[in-house]
């Protein structure tokens, strides 16, 4: 069937709210469950591939396709995954703009000061169903940083995962308008987001990361958490536990080589720090890990 695109309208005058976010695996035959959300869904296949059908279109999805589900709509699966299909999700809210507001012009030029009224800001952007992304693209990071502040304990951290899921959408309307810009900053960020994937899982030097990226670790220290919201520590670790998470999920490897493999070398330390993020030990998560979506 041809049915019209159901396309997630964005009104820019309210916050998107993040309801769950997480990653999926599907380590047995599988297919998306049929039913019709109350949220939209922003679905990023990491690799092998799926099938989702949403009202009668059929949507094939391959690794670093980012995809949109928008809520009230039906949409179910008629084909198994792919075997080892890996991803991650969001399940999002926000109001549906009314139909007498106009969509943002993302090529609006601002001149002089910036004098804004509440009004300059009904307006609405509509992000793309479907984005084919090069490896290495922006989102995976993106997505990662914002399913740690979902499962952080900290009350406010519930907050900016809602204002990074707003950058998310925001990415992907500018690539689908066709602009995309990287400041120097943002590349000098990267330049060391790129060193942390690279050696997350050993006890690396303060000199050492300033000679990889080319800068001062003080500024390279100031320069990431305002960028990133954290700081260097905290996203190595960030690494190390998703890395661990995954590795409980997909393989049958101990405890302690799970430890190990992710740069603890203290079996006990690693469990005590796993149940302080997830609050619950590294064991129980295997036990009771059952893919979402």
């Amino acid at each position: 069937m041809n049915r019209a695109t159901h396309l997630c309208r964005i009104p820019c005058n309210s916050l998107p709210l993040v309801g769950e976010a997480d990653f999926g695996l599907s380590l047995k035959p599988m297919v998306h469950c049929d039913r019709i959300a109350e949220f939209n869904v922003l679905i990023y296949v990491l690799k092998g591939g799926m099938q989702i059908v949403e009202d009668g279109t059929i949507y094939e999805l391959s690794p670093h396709t980012l995809f949109f589900l928008k809520s009230g709509v039906h949409h179910w699966g008629e084909k198994h995954f792919e075997s080892g299909t890996a991803w991650y999700y969001i399940h999002f809210y926000n109001n549906e703009p009314p139909l007498n507001m106009p969509q943002l012009k993302n090529n609006r030029i601002y001149g002089g000061p910036k004098y804004l009224s509440p009004s300059d800001f009904n307006c609405y952007i509509t992000v793309p169903k479907l984005l084919n992304l090069p490896i290495g693209n922006e989102f995976e990071k993106e997505i990662e940083k914002l399913i740690d502040l979902f499962k952080s304990a900290v009350a406010t951290d519930m907050i900016r995962a809602n204002v990074m899921l707003w950058e998310i959408l925001l990415h992907s309307f500018d690539i689908a308008q066709g602009k995309v810009e990287s400041s120097k900053e943002d590349r000098r960020t990267q330049s060391v987001i790129d060193f942390l994937e690279q050696n997350y899982c050993r006890n690396f030097t303060a000199e050492e990361l300033g000679k990889a990226v080319g800068l001062t670790y003080k500024y390279i220290g100031t320069l990431f958490k305002v960028k990133t919201g954290m700081t260097i520590k905290e996203y190595q670790l960030m690494l190390r536990m998703r890395k661990a998470e995954r590795l409980l999920c997909e393989t049958e490897m101990s405890v302690a080589e799970i430890a190990s493999e992710t740069g603890f070398y203290d079996t006990f330390y690693f469990s005590k720090i796993f149940k302080r993020k997830n609050e619950i030990s590294p064991l129980k998560f295997r036990n009771v890990y059952v893919p979402r979506i």
